[in-house]
């Protein structure tokens, strides 16, 4: 099997995956998630409100984009402190280096759908094939 440039884009990635997880743990893995579908929720949900109280598009986004920030970095920390109290360090800077890890094998499979990466990606290409995915 021959490796291709997204190859080795897609091992890098999951380089520096496995490295953040590391770095992160499993806390910090579940925080940024918990608060980035939070934060998403939240604009989404007050997105209405947003546009009766303010006319000018641009404040409509930049209030909606501080709420984002403010409701992220809140839902982050309570999730992260209260996981940090739960999990070890030692074991969850490993379980975030798995979950990472994982993650990276997640993204191999969507990009496998694509038929357009299966053509460039030889490690895409072998997935697709060992899953039966066909397009």
């Amino acid at each position: 099997m021959q490796l291709q440039v997204a190859d080795y884009v897609f091992l890098l990635a999951a380089t520096l995956f496995v490295i953040a997880g590391l770095f992160r743990g499993l806390s910090g893995f579940f925080a940024f998630v918990a608060a980035l579908v939070a934060s998403t929720v939240v604009s989404i949900s007050l997105w209405p409100l947003i546009c009766l109280s303010f006319a000018d598009v641009f404040v409509r986004g930049a209030v909606a984009a501080v709420g984002a920030i403010i409701v992220f970095g809140i839902v982050r920390f309570l999730v992260k402190f209260i996981l940090r109290k739960i999990i070890s360090q030692p074991s969850d800077s490993i379980v975030g280096m798995v979950f990472a890890l994982l993650l990276s094998v997640a993204l191999l499979y969507v990009a496998s759908a694509s038929a357009i990466v299966r053509e460039h990606s030889a490690l895409s290409t072998l997935l697709s094939h060992h899953l039966g995915l066909t397009l």
